[in-house]
């Protein structure tokens, strides 16, 4: 059994020392927000501190220095989510010294932000999802990345499933390096569709089974599927998805409008050992006042650009850069 478990009225946890537990601390769905400080998280059975989104996510675990932990081979020294609907308002992940580990499949939904600090590590583990409904800033610094990553001791390309910005949502990933991910079938580690909107700087996305990233239209226009991607790289992708034969490191597009732009990013050293893939996959109908790809560099893919489908994509190509490949720019 956790050491304390929070259903209601605890507002603040402080001074107190867990050990040898299943958990330390365990919170159920509709939990009030609670601040930790001073606390001493030793060697647990399981988990430091284990909840669904909504409680874990209202709560305030400090600077790295406001709580302690320690870890063991067996024990996972974190924040451990099982699952859960994160409500309205907004809440955030802070760094607190330990990584946040998604052990279920939670939504942040259509009435929520979710905001990521700076120097946060998010570790998904197998197969695990996050699904974004409404908003998700996952914003770092030059100095404090954000790291979303697997939670497997060796870890490996499709590790974990993806994060999927749905119908209405809004997404802000900056300074994030996303990595390991690309297990769900047909979708990227990153995913944005169905009038979805995601921009992305400052980022890497890198060691997808799968697309590492991918924007899908919708059946419905409007709403209009929506992606930024600026100064961001792209790279080590293995592109071994069998439900689609070119799996690339970017994906816009698959039969329906998606209105794009890709500038100053490097594209590098996508596909698997036994054959590069594609650095962009155009599909569909896409027309050229709606996708854009400017001043990018492309190195060591298959093609740069490939485009592809019976709806005859098109895009405006200004300014890219293409590395010794030996292969067709596009």
């Amino acid at each position: 059994l956790p050491a304390l478990l929070l259903v209601v009225a605890a507002r603040v946890l402080t001074g107190t020392l867990f050990q040898n537990n299943r958990e330390g601390v365990k919170f159920y769905d509709g939990t009030p927000a609670v601040t930790f400080s001073g606390n001493t998280f030793g060697i647990q059975r399981e988990a430091a501190v284990r909840g669904d989104l909504n409680g874990v996510a209202r709560s305030v675990f400090g600077a790295p220095e406001a709580n302690s932990y320690q870890s063991s081979a067996t024990n996972f020294d974190g924040i451990a989510i099982s699952a859960g609907t994160l409500g309205g308002g907004g809440t955030l992940w802070q760094d607190g010294g330990v990584p946040y580990r998604i052990e279920g499949t939670p939504t942040v939904a259509g009435s929520a932000t979710l905001y990521i600090r700076p120097g946060v590590t998010v570790e998904m583990g197998a197969g695990k999802e996050l699904l974004v409904s409404g908003r998700l800033q996952a914003v770092g610094t030059p100095a404090a990345t954000i790291t979303i990553t697997s939670s497997a001791a060796s870890k490996s390309a499709g590790d974990w499933g993806m994060i999927q910005f749905e119908t209405g949502s809004r997404g802000m990933l900056e300074w994030c390096r996303i990595e390991y991910g690309g297990a769900t079938s047909d979708k990227g580690m990153v995913t944005v569709h169905q009038g979805g909107d995601l921009t992305v700087r400052w980022c890497e996305l890198r060691r997808s089974y799968r697309s590492g990233l991918l924007a899908r239209g919708t059946s419905t226009v409007p709403p209009i599927t929506r992606l930024t991607v600026e100064s961001s790289t792209l790279t080590e992708h293995r592109g071994l998805q069998t439900d689609f034969a070119d799996q690339p490191a970017l994906q816009i597009g698959d039969s329906q409008r998606v209105i794009a732009t890709v500038r100053d990013c490097v594209i590098r050293d996508n596909g698997a050992t036994t054959g590069a893939r594609p650095g962009v996959l155009l599909v569909g109908n896409l027309v050229s006042q709606d996708v854009v790809l400017e001043r990018n560099l492309f190195l060591r893919n298959r093609e740069g650009v490939k485009m592809y489908g019976a709806g005859e994509p098109g895009a405006t190509l200004r300014g890219l850069v293409k590395g010794p490949t030996g292969k067709p720019a596009v």
